[in-house]
């Protein structure tokens, strides 16, 4: 199902989409990058940005309801206990046969698209971006062209990238 070319994408957006700084603010303000590029793409998602542990902001977009909540909560696990995208955990896993504990608990963790690490310069991991309500490679995709436009706007990307 996976290959190694989708492995390297995967690897290198998570080297690339990294925060000079960020924090609650900033925390709203990709949330509402993420509105913005949903919404006049009529895209019915959810969103959920953690920093510093704490849930910053949640929203439901036409089109999904409570049961994203499991989704959403599953995607931030998953990153959290990784340090990678929950689509990255996913695809090590088939490819390399990688496998942690948490795997078996899929009540808490899923390794599927739609969860991306928010993290510095430095490679400290900060909190997640996770979106839910797509299939799953469209919930990464959507997360990786938001930090895109976030870090755009912040200056912190090339506008060719």
């Amino acid at each position: 199902m996976y290959t190694a070319e989708q492995l390297e994408r995967v690897r290198q957006e998570e080297r690339e989409l990294r925060l000079e700084s960020f924090d609650r603010r900033g925390a709203m303000e990709l949330a509402h990058t993420v509105y913005e590029l949903a919404s006049a793409e009529r895209l019915g998602i959810c969103c959920q940005v953690v920093f510093e542990g704490f849930e910053v902001i949640r929203y439901f977009l036409p089109g999904t309801d409570s049961g994203n909540i499991v989704w959403l909560t599953r995607k931030k696990n998953s990153v959290m206990a990784s340090g990678w995208s929950s689509l990255r955990c996913g695809i090590e896993a088939e490819l390399s046969g990688w496998h942690e504990p948490w795997h078996e608990d899929t009540e808490n963790y899923v390794i599927r698209g739609g969860g991306f690490p928010l993290k510095d310069r430095d490679g400290i991991l900060l909190g997640a971006l996770c979106i839910s309500g797509l299939v799953h490679f469209e919930d990464h995709a959507l997360c990786v062209r938001a930090l895109r436009s976030f870090l755009r706007e912040k200056g912190g990307l090339e506008v060719g990238t």
